[in-house]
């Protein structure tokens, strides 16, 4: 084919962009109307007795995170780990529970402590420790990831895996290891 004239070129390039960035909204949008309907049943007015939810901290692929504060004698921060409700039918409700309990077992400097895990009405939740200095994604987009320093963080990490294996009596397998799920408090990674 031969070469458009720059100025309908320039044209047709605008009109391209103006279809992607359309497309973009509408995605965008759809995305935006799902979260507000998940919110509405799940994070605008999410109740959980003993907490009480400060804000939210992000939406995942499972459901919303809060941060929560305990309410009676701890008064500690956490996060509080909501399913969405298309995520609740029984055999996940049994399964969440069940692999709350296993993971609450463990102890290990680079896994989350579980708190409770437990359910309120139809909401599922899991109390969690705040790791308050953010994930590993934050770090890399903020270029603070050297070489020696992603190489502890796979140390870590790996550590944390080895130690889940081989601690509990029934194999359990991590499945969404990236880096918007490897947290941190100060430089210790989770």
């Amino acid at each position: 084919m031969g070469e458009q004239p720059k100025g309908k070129q320039a044209a047709a390039d605008a009109e391209e962009k103006t279809v992607v960035a359309s497309s973009s909204d509408l995605l965008a949008s759809h995305d935006d109307e799902e979260e507000t309907r998940d919110e509405a049943r799940v994070g605008g007015s999410v109740e959980v007795p003993g907490y009480e939810i400060v804000k939210s901290l992000g939406k995942g692929g499972m459901g919303m995170v809060y941060l929560a504060r305990e309410v009676g004698m701890l008064e500690r921060e956490v996060a509080l780990k909501t399913i969405l409700p298309k995520h609740e039918d029984e055999l996940f409700r049994s399964y969440f529970l069940r692999e709350g309990n296993r993971q609450a077992k463990l102890h290990h400097p680079n896994i989350l402590p579980i708190f409770t895990a437990g359910e309120a009405g139809e909401l599922l939740y899991l109390s969690v420790y705040y790791a308050r200095s953010g994930s590993l994604r934050d770090r890399m987009e903020a270029g603070e990831v050297t070489v020696a320093h992603a190489v502890g963080i796979v140390c870590d990490v790996l550590s944390a895996l080895h130690h889940a294996h081989s601690e509990i009596d029934i194999p359990m397998a991590h499945l969404d290891i990236k880096p918007e799920n490897i947290l941190f408090d100060g430089d210790n990674a989770f």
